[in-house]
């Protein structure tokens, strides 16, 4: 067959392995769809994929394929680009590098003598992987034999390594994306980590806190808990959840916490006094946001703990007292915080008696997607009704789940908060239902 049509066939075999080109999502998988299949295509003995590192701008990453005797990663892995290899020179310069033999290869770069033998190639094809007007590195292909490298075989490698720098070019530009999503997240993350206070402490009452961001990519989101006291010694505690899941959303969340923790701390009065005083506040800041709560107030009371209460939008408290099923504290609810600052809030509210467990939490712990929310509620309830008697640190574990436990059910596609909260004194003795125990 003539050159040309050798050429050809070549060229319609190669497209097989440009198809797989794009389907890598990793350098070394890239490597070896080019290495492996490709070599095999252009009658090659072996090759290597010379990358530039972003960690170090100062050197050539290397990967190689098993045909280069030899040759490792381990040793020949890194190539600084100051030396005149010919990975080298095609990265840094943007030319190609064509060796026919071993006598020329030694002559023009006489570390070649040490590649040659190592390798078994005397003949040497290296093209720059140029994506615009940015080199992202080399291509090299290395035959057994020398080679008189006619323009239509060279056509051919031009061709091949074109291919390779495009998928090189998306597959570094998806990488970097990533590496930016993670720090962005890390760093918003951190910051919602660090509004996420530790639990009050107070005479007589146990809290535990728990927040869990969400299984995807950008692990940021809305869901808040609250805790802190009054100069009046109650204790406020709220679960909150802010529409949104990237970072405006934990910058709002941030904005909603710090102007709730100013109205109470200036207002107090019930909790539906405090959500009604930040529903005005978020109209004349403005906060441009949506955000469900449970808003909640403890105060000391002779039979153990006064729990009051408003609810907006979300979902409702559960309780567990001693002796008793555990219940949700099931409430009409009213509107969202932000959406009508005039429409009146409506206060609940509960005995604690000692020994009682209280569980805040945000839809992420009863949301899936196969089942809807009351489904998710009662399979918590039970939950709650078997782990009761757990030390509360140890119940709040259990219910949320660690990461990549049995426990938890399927990856989560929203962030998780819970707040648990444990009136002190005798949990293990039976009592009485009091007498504003929910029936």
């Amino acid at each position: 067959m003539p050159a040309e049509g050798q050429a050809d066939v070549r060229l319609d075999a190669l497209l097989t392995v440009v198809l797989e080109l794009g389907r890598a999502t990793t350098l070394r998988e890239l490597a070896g769809s080019v290495l492996v299949r490709g070599m095999g295509v252009l009658g090659a003995a072996g090759g290597a994929l010379a990358v530039r590192d972003p960690a170090d701008d100062s050197a050539l990453r290397l990967v190689l394929t098993d045909g280069l005797g030899g040759l490792r990663e381990e040793t020949h892995g890194a190539l600084p680009l100051d030396e005149d290899w010919p990975a080298v020179v095609a990265a840094r310069t943007g030319t190609r590098v064509v060796l026919h033999d071993a006598a020329e290869a030694v002559a023009q770069h006489p570390g070649m003598a040490e590649v040659v033998a190592a390798s078994g190639c005397p003949a040497w094809a290296v093209l720059p992987l140029e994506a615009g007007d940015r080199v992202l590195g080399s291509l090299s292909v290395g035959w057994s034999r020398p080679q008189r490298f006619d323009p239509a075989d060279l056509a051919v490698v031009e061709a091949f390594a074109a291919q390779c720098a495009q998928a090189l070019d998306r597959l570094l530009t998806r990488q970097a994306e990533q590496r930016a999503l993670r720090a962005l997240a890390d760093t918003v993350a951190a910051l919602q980590r660090s509004l996420l206070s530790a639990p009050p402490s107070q005479e007589g009452l146990q809290v535990a806190v728990r927040y869990r961001p969400a299984a995807r990519q950008a692990q940021v989101g809305g869901d808040w808990y609250d805790g802190f006291r009054l100069a009046d010694g109650r204790t406020v505690l709220v679960i909150g959840d802010v529409t949104g899941h990237d970072s405006s959303a934990a910058a709002a969340m941030a904005s909603v916490r710090n102007v709730l923790r100013g109205v109470a701390h200036a207002g107090g009065g019930s909790p539906a006094a405090m959500a009604a005083g930040l529903d005005r506040a978020l109209r004349d800041l403005p906060v441009a946001t949506l955000a469900t709560a449970v808003l909640a107030v403890v105060e000391p009371h002779p039979d153990g703990a006064l729990l009051r209460w408003t609810c907006a939008g979300h979902p409702p408290p559960l309780l567990a007292v001693p002796g008793c099923p555990p219940v949700v504290l099931d409430r009409p609810a009213d509107l969202l915080l932000g959406v009508d600052p005039d429409r009146p809030r409506s206060d609940h509210e509960v005995l604690l008696p000692p020994g009682s467990t209280v569980l805040l939490h945000t839809d992420g712990l009863v949301e899936r997607r196969d089942a809807p929310l009351d489904v998710g509620t009662a399979a918590l309830l039970a939950r709650l009704a078997q782990l009761r008697d757990l030390p509360l640190e140890e119940l709040a574990d259990r219910l949320l789940g660690p990461p990549g436990a049995a426990d938890d059910e399927c990856d989560r596609d929203d962030d998780v908060a819970l707040l648990a909260l444990r009136t002190r004194d005798g949990a293990a003795t039976p009592h009485r239902p009091p007498a504003r125990w929910p029936g």
